[in-house]
């Protein structure tokens, strides 16, 4: 008598050992690929907190130069204003003292047998008139003008006889105020007319 063995048992478990091995390969993978991901998650995420650190430190450095380039710019501002008024002061001196070097320059120019009728200063520009003994004389003159450190570019206007009985000349000059470097206030400007009483 042949005996029969049922078979499907057998099968059956071998198929659910399978798929049991399958399944647990799936979440061994899935548990794996979790982890990674939330390795990665953190990993990231403090990347990210510490960029947003130094991004907050960086605005941080930022608004503190923000507030000392103003500081700055109103150093400078103030600066600007001290130096304008420095300068005004300093013209004011200038041309208040001017006058007077003018009148010591052309008093030390004059030549003996020469006199001064008028001087006047006109801006920048310097006008004498007077008298002298001769031509001879006024060229002496114009010449001690143009080695003073505070006149220049002397010009003969005219000479002329004063009289025909008398030999004395008649003259005129211009010439052009230029005081010593050191003198001049930083923004010179040309000042108004102004006219000296005749000596």
């Amino acid at each position: 008598m042949i005996s029969t063995i049922n078979l499907l048992p057998y099968r059956e478990a071998r198929r659910l050992q399978r798929a049991n091995r399958i399944m647990a390969t799936w979440a061994g993978t899935a548990l794996v690929t979790v982890v990674g991901l939330t390795l990665i998650h953190f990993q990231f995420t403090g990347h990210l907190d510490d960029l947003n650190a130094q991004a907050q430190k960086n605005e941080a450095i930022i608004a503190d130069l923000d507030k000392k380039l103003g500081e700055v710019k109103k150093i400078r501002e103030i600066k600007k204003i001290i130096e304008a008024k420095l300068a005004i002061i300093k013209e004011l001196k200038f041309k208040r003292n001017l006058p007077v070097h003018l009148i010591d320059e052309v008093v030390h120019a004059m030549p003996e047998k020469a006199w001064l009728k008028e001087l006047q200063l006109q801006g920048t520009t310097l006008k004498l008139t007077g008298m002298a003994q001769s031509n001879a004389i006024v060229a002496d003159l114009m010449d001690n003008l143009n080695a003073s450190p505070y006149i220049e570019n002397v010009k003969l206007g005219q000479v002329a006889t004063a009289s025909p009985t008398d030999k004395a000349k008649s003259f005129s000059l211009e010439a052009d105020v230029a005081p010593p470097e050191a003198n001049k206030p930083d923004n010179e400007k040309k000042g108004p007319e102004v006219n000296g009483s005749g000596i």
